[in-house]
């Protein structure tokens, strides 16, 4: 049996953007009678020992591990095949290459770990990006260090759980921490030029400015919970500021 290992720094257990997709490729690799794990990257030798094991290596996020570049250095070493899968810009400390966007971002970029992504990509059997444009900014960065065997996979929707409901509610949602990267500050002005309406943020807030009265903070829930939300939507607001790699909640409202 193929043992295929997905290495990625954040726990599964809330189920939306990258770990979503990730819980669900591996539900099908064992699916498809593969022995499919996820290591969550805490510590470097029970890691290492768990790569040595395996037939394929599915490299995920890493910039939040605190041992990130002697894993992927010990990947390279160990010569297991394997593949990227980029869900943002790891290569990047940010995690946003905001730099492109506001040229007065400067000087953050960590030439090591810029270069050893450079070895990464142009040593997987397959880079995967989320979508045309998120494979265009790494090409920017890295040319055919990335493109020689590249794959853009648009994130998965959990299309069993879409609920349209004939229940409207007018509340507005808005699905993440409201932050400055996913948007807040126009999901906020909108509620300011909107009084009567009702906006709920399932998340908490990151906003060093005031909020509106008709802003409602609640606990962020599953995928399963936001489709249910979002089947009983009529209006919503997605305006990120950084160069987001997919959209996955714009095609969930759209379906």
């Amino acid at each position: 049996m193929k043992k295929i290992l997905f290495l990625h720094d954040t726990a599964l257990t809330l189920k939306r953007g990258a770990e979503l997709t990730i819980a669900q490729l591996v539900s099908k690799g064992n699916e498809l009678g593969f022995l499919v794990e996820v290591d969550l990257l805490d510590n470097l030798e029970e890691v290492q020992t768990h790569i040595l094991s395996q037939d394929l290596l599915i490299i995920c996020n890493t910039s939040r591990c605190k041992f990130e570049r002697d894993i992927l250095n010990f990947v390279l070493d160990s010569e297991i095949p394997f593949c990227k899968i980029e869900f943002d810009y790891n290569f990047c400390v940010r995690r946003n290459i905001l730099c492109t966007l506001d040229r007065n971002i400067r000087n953050c970029c960590d030439t090591d770990k810029f270069h050893l992504y450079r070895t990464l990509f142009a040593n997987s059997q397959l880079n995967i990006f989320q979508s045309p444009k998120h494979f265009e900014a790494h090409v920017a960065f890295y040319g055919e260090a990335v493109s020689h065997n590249y794959l853009v996979m648009p994130p998965t929707v959990d299309v069993e759980n879409i609920s349209i409901s004939d229940e409207k509610t007018d509340a507005i949602p808005f699905f993440s921490e409201l932050s400055y990267l996913k948007g807040g500050d126009a999901f906020v002005d909108y509620a300011l030029e909107h009084p009567n309406k009702s906006f709920v943020v399932y998340g908490s807030n990151k906003l060093r400015r005031d909020i509106p009265e008709n802003i409602e903070f609640r606990k962020p829930i599953d995928n399963a919970e936001v489709l249910k939300v979002l089947g009983k939507t009529k209006e919503i607001v997605i305006k990120p500021v950084w160069p987001e790699p997919s959209g996955r909640l714009a095609a969930e409202a759209f379906l």
